[in-house]
Order: C-alpha cells, then structure tokens, then sequence
C-alpha cells in the first residue's frame, strides 16, 4: 500500500507538530527552546532548515535522486562547519563521523543513479535502478537533515 496522499493544509499542522518536536529536544539538551547561534545550536537550524524546506512542504512524498545530492550536499557542508573535533568526546567524534559518512554516501549513490540512469547496459540500469531506491528510501530531508 503507497502513502496516503495528505492534504498540504495537514502538511503545514504537521510541521508545527515537527518544529514543536524540534524545539523541545532543544529544551532537553540545552535549556532553551532555541539554541544561541553556536556550534551547540547548529545542528537545531540546520534540522529546522530542512523542515521548512523540505520534508513536509516541498517534497513530501517522492525525493528524486538530483534533490537527494541537494539535501545531501547543504548537509555534508553544515556538519564541516559545525567541526569542533577538538572540543568533542569520543562519542560525539563517532556520531559526527557516521553522519558524515551517511551524507557523503547517500549523496554519491544518488550522484551513482543519475549518472547511470540513461546506460544502454542492462547491468548499469539495475544498479542504477537499485541507487535510485536507495536514494529515495533514504535521501529525503527528514533523513538527511536529521543525521
């Protein structure tokens, strides 16, 4: 069974519902709603930027794998910003590494499907056919941004 086509005005009340999410892990880990524009509340406006942009709005159903290189590539480039590998503890370099290592990896299997996508070789077309799912599956902003 497909998803359940939800009308944007739902969409937009389920945003809230996101941002409202976001906003009290913020109060979890921080104390405050909002985070002070720091390298501790980066990860909240990256994450609030692919809400609004992204997951329930813009693409709330299909991801094609060229929107996947553009959630992936934003992403990859916020977490370099964010590096303060130095400051961090072990767990915290381990989490930042697999994150990065997801976008990196997702953003070239959906560079993998669109470069392959026309190949005249059968073999080439089921690869890039199994990126293509591979890329949907896990390249929309909710996954992306989230990581």
């Amino acid at each position: 069974m497909g998803q359940v086509a939800l009308p944007q005005k739902t969409r937009f009340v389920l945003l809230f519902v996101d941002v409202l999410i976001l906003c009290a892990a913020s109060w979890f880990a921080f104390g405050r709603v909002f985070p002070a524009n720091n390298d501790k509340g980066f990860w909240f406006y990256t994450a609030l930027l692919g809400l609004v942009l992204g997951s329930r709005l813009d693409t709330p159903f299909y991801v094609s794998p060229a929107d996947v290189v553009l959630y992936a590539a934003p992403a990859a480039i916020a977490l370099v910003l964010g590096n303060a590998w130095a400051d961090w503890s072990e767990g915290i370099r381990i989490g930042y590494c697999i994150a990065m290592g997801f976008c990196v990896s997702i953003g070239v299997v959906a560079a993998l499907a669109i470069l392959t996508k026309d190949s005249e070789k059968l073999s080439l077309q089921r690869a890039s056919n199994v990126c293509r799912i591979l890329a949907e599956a896990l390249g929309s902003p909710r996954v992306i941004l989230w990581s």
